[in-house]
């Protein structure tokens, strides 16, 4: 009896946040072992999914830019990611695609791989957002950098609007030298820089956003509901709620050094108040009606939740929404606030910007959150249209069919000597 070969799948990780760990972690998780060998190369794995990821045949990126240098530069209305940066990342993806030869690379924020994957002549599939699509019909967003603070919201929102198209090419530049370096397509814009792939997996709402020319190969599937939950959460349970419950998780890219005084003020109200920490310390009010936890099962903690506060990161988001609880979004970055507008543009959210937080005001708008009937009544009819779609389905016969198309010709690269890793 013949042995049947299994087609080779590399997922690669810039764990830059745990969204971009866990979401392609929940696609490998979902492959069939018995026609898959899954590879995973990350930059650092994090402690709480290290028996997750074990599963698989895992590889360490030795080069990566850090969560820290990521959400620094973010601040400072730029990117982290250097001409050099970018060569030593090149060499970096081509070292381990050409080391483990798979049939397809499965990206998610491994900006490199637009480049390496065509140097590997490897078919590359690219896991990103509708909301950093080109053509989507979002409006002009300003996050929290410093342009903000000279001019203001309104003003700087104006003023952006008019330099977006301009700043989007500025900041795809050092991607665009890498690009010409090695021979390959270059960038129209940080747009496509996100977006790039052979593939692209849009994981959000379909109906998230309306995309003006969607390409060929840019593929919707759906709002993508992943969490980080390992074995030792199993047996995760939030005892029988008696009041409204209020689930606060501020993420790793939030608005953390406001943590306790929110749970402060909210620890006032008639609620039942679900705090994850993610290891931060924190003092425990008095109060009997909150729940502290460092981390949080977040698909079993969203249900029966009345409302989520988070950092508007579509992670969360759509698990809370999965379970028809209405969203308040505290973004941070552009992704965060991309995401945030769209559902509060579907009725199903409210905003509070990380720049400017009152949380006596945060208070206000918890309660009016919980009694606001057509808010629930929007968030209900979203659930339903979440639990419709099927992303992982769709995924997985993308991923089928890429596989199948052709054979894998790695080209012979002279891509030197190792660089040490930043991390």
């Amino acid at each position: 009896m013949t042995k049947k070969i299994k087609k080779r799948i590399l997922f690669m990780s810039e764990n830059v946040t745990l969204s971009h760990v866990i979401r392609p972690l929940q696609i490998a998780e979902s492959l069939s072992a018995d026609e898959y060998e899954i590879h995973f190369a990350i930059t650092h794995i994090p402690e709480l999914l290290q028996e997750r990821l074990s599963r698989f045949n895992l590889h360490k990126i030795d080069f990566g830019v850090s969560s820290k240098d990521l959400l620094d530069a973010i601040a400072k209305g730029k990117h982290p990611y250097s001409f050099d940066v970018l060569d030593t990342y090149v060499k970096e993806d081509c070292r381990i695609i050409k080391n483990v030869k798979p049939s397809v690379v499965v990206g998610d924020m491994r900006l490199s791989l637009h480049v390496s994957s065509k140097l590997c002549d490897v078919p590359y599939i690219n896991i990103s957002n509708s909301t950093w699509d080109s053509s989507s019909n979002l409006p002009v967003l300003v996050p929290e950098t410093p342009i903000v603070k000279l001019f203001g919201l309104f003003l700087s929102r104006n003023i952006f609007g008019v330099i977006k198209p301009l700043v989007m090419r500025i900041l795809a530049r050092p991607f665009n030298k890498i690009a010409k370096k090695y021979g390959v397509d270059p960038y129209g814009s940080y747009f496509d820089v996100i977006t790039s792939g052979d593939y692209t997996i849009y994981c959000d709402l379909k109906s998230l956003v309306k995309i003006n020319k969607i390409r060929k190969k840019n593929v919707e599937v759906g709002a993508l509901l992943y969490s980080m939950e390992e074995k030792s959460m199993e047996k995760f349970a939030l005892p029988p709620k008696n009041k409204k419950r209020v689930v606060l998780s501020l993420g790793s890219s939030g608005p953390s050094r406001y943590l306790q005084n929110f749970i402060d003020v909210l620890a006032e109200l008639d609620i039942e108040l679900v705090v994850a920490t993610l290891g931060q310390k924190v003092d425990l009010p008095k109060n009997e009606n909150v729940l502290i936890y460092d981390y949080l099962p977040m698909t079993r903690a969203t249900q029966g939740a009345d409302l989520i506060i988070f950092n508007g990161g579509s992670g969360n988001g759509y698990l809370g929404l999965a379970n028809g609880a209405p969203l308040l979004c505290i973004p941070l970055n552009i992704d965060q606030h991309n995401f945030s507008y769209a559902m509060e543009r579907k009725g199903v959210a409210k905003i509070m910007r990380s720049d400017k937080i009152d949380v006596q005001a945060l208070k206000r708008m918890v309660s009016s959150m919980l009694v606001d009937s057509e808010l629930k009544l929007n968030a209900l009819k979203l659930s339903q249209e979440i639990l419709q779609e099927n992303p992982v389905k769709e995924i997985q016969k993308l991923i089928s069919k890429v596989s199948e198309e052709k054979p894998i010709r790695a080209l012979p690269l002279d891509l030197g000597k190792r660089t040490p890793h930043l991390l």
